[in-house]
């Protein structure tokens, strides 16, 4: 049996979802611990405020992330890593209305919750090893995440909703980040 491993990674996260101009991006961290190929993570992220923006009005959508993983990680030589994991946790989609037209009322900031499901593979290289204390490892990662309670932006006059920004439910991921493995 190997001994337990621990990691420390930080790194910068982009999700498509459908709405945002360039998807939505936002830093993340992550603690991992593991033992024979078998890991297990906590994540937080903060996103960053995309702009949509209509004729009528601009909403600014962030989403910010909390996360647990399990996975299975493979050695592919004596530099690279290769890791696959299942993930769940909740998503905050906070977003703030400004209206352009001057017939229509924003409404207050608000922020709605999702659970979220997903799966992802990373890659990962050492790029330096102190010898006998830790490696630093460089990571790229893709994957697809299931949100069920995407929300769908748009617009209410009286009785009816318009709506003008469905957020998929289902959003590719990818990311990129160091680790710190002790």
């Amino acid at each position: 049996s190997s001994r337990p491993r621990f990691s420390l990674s930080l790194g910068w996260r982009t999700a498509v979802d459908g709405v945002s101009p360039s998807g939505q991006h936002g830093a993340w961290l992550r603690a991992t611990a593991g033992t024979d190929g078998r890991e297990a993570s906590i994540e937080g992220s903060l996103g960053l405020p995309a702009l949509l923006v209509d004729p009528r009005v601009q909403v600014e959508l962030v989403q910010h992330r909390l996360l647990a993983h399990a996975g299975l990680a493979w050695p592919l030589g004596r530099r690279l890593s290769f890791a696959l994991s299942a993930r769940g946790g909740v998503v905050a989609f906070s977003r703030r209305t400004t209206t352009v037209s001057p017939f229509l009322q924003p409404t207050q900031h608000r922020t709605t919750w999702s659970a979220l499901v997903g799966a992802d593979f990373s890659l990962l290289a050492w790029v330096w090893v102190w010898p006998g204390a830790f490696r630093w490892q460089v990571m790229i990662g893709a994957g697809a995440d299931y949100l069920p309670g995407a929300p769908v932006l748009g617009i209410r006059d009286l009785a009816e909703f318009t709506a003008i920004w469905p957020v998929w439910s289902i959003q590719p991921v990818a990311s990129l980040g160091i680790q710190i493995a002790f």
